[in-house]
């Protein structure tokens, strides 16, 4: 009955598979293994960000320091300015309009980061402050610019090598819930792309984060969306079976 087995297969091609494998153990060089054992696996509950997600800049400034301790970043070194995006609205012939942020095959993560100002400090500029999950991404994928170009240890490091920093320091919840949204009402449609990663890519990083911390079963998956929760899942059925050439 063997022969009717059903062949587990990776979401992401070979190539790809490795390089995010190979950027993890990087990464595990970089800030050693036991921080990505310990670190807290962050998740969009009120224990973990107490803060009135309403609009406001204020509401940015709380965030900060949540994740610049999380991923051991001093915040007096870090300055947030603000600005916002256009949006383009398109509309057909029937009256219907879309909006849209961005093409759906451009990637890019709504903040910009230029490294250090006049004065010293890193500086962040970043947007989409009525979109608390996209907030925090936002601001962490910055910040992970800082762990790598900031503490110099790539001078211009790969934009997907950056996204992989938000997972090893327990944040790629966020990021990878981010990573594309379609939105709609009774009139009109939309579509949005955060980040560098696919959806299939940050399904695989998360699940060989879990392997790494030998998580077996974490609860905080049940905080991903339903895309990206579906590719985690068979991710972890991959490497399992597949562990004997995973991070080699």
């Amino acid at each position: 009955m063997g022969f009717f087995k059903k062949k587990i297969l990776c979401p992401i091609d070979e190539n790809t598979r490795i390089w995010i494998e190979n950027s993890m153990i990087w990464l595990i060089h970089q800030f050693e293994e036991k921080t990505l054992i310990n670190v807290k696996t962050l998740i969009p509950t009120k224990e973990i960000f107490p803060v009135n997600f309403d609009g406001s800049e204020h509401c940015a400034l709380e965030v900060l320091p949540i994740l610049c301790r999380q991923m051991e970043i001093t915040i007096d070194v870090v300055l947030i300015n603000f600005y916002n995006d256009k949006i383009i609205e398109l509309k057909n012939d029937s009256g219907h309009s879309l909006f849209t942020e961005q093409t759906i095959d451009e990637n890019y993560s709504v903040g910009l980061y230029f490294g250090k100002s006049k004065d010293g400090k890193f500086e962040i500029e970043r947007t989409l402050l009525n979109e608390p999950d996209k907030l925090i991404a936002t601001i962490a994928h910055e910040l992970a610019h800082i762990k790598i170009s900031g503490e110099n240890r790539l001078e211009d490091p790969d934009e997907h090598l950056i996204d992989l920093v938000t997972v090893f320091f327990g944040i790629g919840i966020f990021n990878a819930n981010s990573a594309a949204n379609f939105y709609k009402s009774y009139d009109k449609w939309g579509y949005s792309k955060q980040g560098y990663l696919t959806q299939q890519e940050w399904g695989y990083s998360l699940a060989l984060y879990a392997y790494i911390r030998e998580e077996k079963n974490p609860g905080w998956k049940n905080f991903l969306t339903p895309n990206v929760k579906s590719d985690f899942i068979k991710s972890q059925q991959y490497i399992n079976a597949t562990a004997h050439k995973v991070l080699v």
